[in-house]
């Protein structure tokens, strides 16, 4: 599977952060939240082990912020996400 750099997604992942601390030697079923977020791929993604996933994008310098790197194991779903219309237009703005 590939994922260019650049695409919009939502990504449904499953946290795992919680599950840290828990001892892993133990049959415990792992109890995880299910997590949705749309951001921006910031590293094109090829069938690799982790999805980079930036919440946030500065077009001064070109550069993705906020990326959460989420291993590949944990994500469960990936929608592409169609570029819309402009919604806020400051020219548009009443008063």
């Amino acid at each position: 599977m590939r994922i260019p750099k650049h695409t919009l997604v939502r990504v449904e992942w499953e946290d795992i952060q919680d599950l840290s601390n828990d001892d892993w030697n133990d049959d415990l079923e792992a109890d995880t939240a299910s997590i949705v977020s749309i951001g921006w791929i910031a590293r094109e993604y090829r069938s690799g082990r982790v999805l980079h996933l930036a919440k946030d994008y500065s077009p001064d310098d070109e550069k993705y912020r906020s990326i959460v790197a989420l291993p590949a194991g944990c994500v469960t779903g990936v929608q592409e996400l169609m570029r819309g219309r402009e919604l806020w237009d400051t020219s548009q703005v009443d008063g």
